[in-house]
């Protein structure tokens, strides 16, 4: 009968218990962990200190069952190779040997010195290994990095399958993590940026880039200075207003656009300004005076009627 009362001691003890690994080997209680068992837990270090709440009845060891899955080609069953192991514990506790991409699933039962066991607890959570750094790689930017626009939209993609969350800026990036691939639109201020992109996945490994990006608006100066600024016209119609001299411009698409400049007693200016040229930032026209044509002379058109000789 005594037996009978330990073996449910054993039994009850261990009936709810479910397993949780932590990183840097810390001991934590396992009882929460039952209630998540859904869900997967990520880790990045080599080492897990797997604990259970020992039993209230004598017990002469305990025998931990370890499902171990190597993942071949990403985080699938489909494409995975899964390997079970007994291991025996006289305490309860035990750290386990952990390697990159693979996961554990855990369960354990206690065994009395009479050799009555309780049955295996519920599989503890899914715990995945995954010491490896996101790996990022940033869209094309001209170099060096000029933008005239003062938002520039950056795209990119990564290698990680356990992704956690992308930053370009500071700001979360959207993901599309069919195509793996990312995007965000920044704000930028007036010369270099300096733009970091921050990656992190679910085991809390990080990479971080940095991209320097200079927002160079065109800059218009003429002489004399408030000039009238015309955009997009012709020679036969001036244009759209769009201010005075000194000015600046941003161009989200760069390409060559129509300038027109006026000033009262001065000529007109017209000529072309190309946005995509990134060696010229600033423009400086000077406008000549105005002269009016004027008549110093004239000589009479009609010709001289021719004497006669008699």
């Amino acid at each position: 009968m005594r037996q009978l009362v330990n073996y449910l001691s054993l039994w009850n003890t261990l009936f709810a218990v479910a397993l949780m690994i932590m990183a840097y080997l810390v001991a934590v209680n396992t009882n929460e962990a039952l209630s998540y068992s859904s869900l997967a837990t990520y880790f990045k270090e080599n080492q897990a200190l797997i604990t259970w709440a020992p039993s209230t009845g004598p017990v002469e060891h305990y025998l931990l069952e370890i499902t171990e899955t190597q993942f071949l080609s990403g985080p699938s069953h489909k494409n995975a190779l899964m390997t079970k192991k007994r291991i025996t514990s006289r305490s309860p506790f035990y750290t386990m040997i952990c390697q990159h991409n693979h996961s554990y699933q855990v369960r354990v039962k206690a065994i009395a010195p009479t050799g009555i066991s309780s049955d295996f607890s519920e599989p503890s959570i899914l715990f995945i290994c995954d010491r490896q750094k996101p790996d990022i790689r940033v869209g094309s930017l001209p170099s060096p990095a000029k933008v005239r626009s003062e938002t520039v939209f950056i795209t990119g993609s990564f290698k990680e399958a356990h992704l956690s969350s992308i930053t370009v800026n500071g700001a979360t990036a959207d993901i599309n993590p069919v195509m793996k691939t990312f995007s965000s639109t920044v704000r930028l201020h007036r010369g270099v940026n300096l733009v970091p992109i921050h990656a992190t996945d679910l085991a809390g490994n990080s990479s971080t880039r940095a991209l320097d990006i200079t927002y160079a608006p065109v800059t218009i100066f003429s002489f004399p200075a408030a000039a009238k600024l015309y955009w997009n016209g012709n020679y036969a119609y001036p244009g759209i207003f769009s201010g005075t001299t000194p000015q600046s411009y941003n161009q989200p698409r760069e390409g060559k656009s129509f300038l027109r400049v006026t000033a009262p007693g001065f000529n007109d200016y017209c000529g072309i300004i190309d946005f995509s040229d990134h060696s010229k930032d600033t423009y400086t026209i000077i406008l000549s005076p105005y002269a009016p044509l004027q008549f110093t002379d004239m000589t009479s058109m009609i010709p001289k009627k021719s004497k006669r000789t008699l």
